[in-house]
């Protein structure tokens, strides 16, 4: 449901868990799970689900209910409800893996050469990899969509 939302908030550094992620098949029912998990970890549920929201409040689980509208407009509500101001958030040091949530460590080149791909190994020196998944990043293209997006993110009110 907020797939992207997700993925977004690990750029900016935030450890996130996706109900995705959880489920065994496309069918499973994760909502117990969910809640059992904030509940445990002291966890801020973020759903587009009214009734998963109203469930949460019922047990003391903090819960931001996203509405309808873009990624920009929904991550502001995110932090808004959480107190973190956007100015703050410039350093991509602490990144976490999109796509697993995992640090994202700074990796030698001649460690991780050959998992690089050719055309980067010869452009770029500075990698990052995982500590989850080791999955590889540099500071490429998107990369700079990500420093992009963080200003438009800065610049709206």
């Amino acid at each position: 449901m907020l797939g992207k939302l997700t993925r977004w908030l690990r750029i900016l550094g935030f450890n996130t868990i996706w109900a995705g992620e959880l489920r065994k098949s496309s069918s499973e029912d994760v909502d117990n799970k969910i809640l059992i998990m904030a509940l445990k970890d002291d966890l801020v549920l973020i759903t587009r689900d009214r009734d998963l929201a109203k469930k949460a409040k019922k047990y003391g689980v903090p819960v931001i209910l996203i509405k309808d509208g873009d990624l920009v407009s929904r991550i502001k509500a995110v932090l808004s409800e959480v107190g973190i101001d956007i100015e703050k958030i410039d350093r991509m040091d602490q990144v976490r893996c999109p796509a697993c949530n995992g640090m994202l460590v700074k990796a030698d080149k001649r460690d991780i050469y050959d998992k690089i791909p050719p055309k980067s190994r010869e452009i770029y020196d500075e990698f990052w990899m995982c500590e989850n998944c080791g999955k590889i990043y540099w500071k490429g293209s998107h990369w700079r969509n990500i420093e992009k997006f963080i200003k438009l993110l800065k610049s709206c009110k």
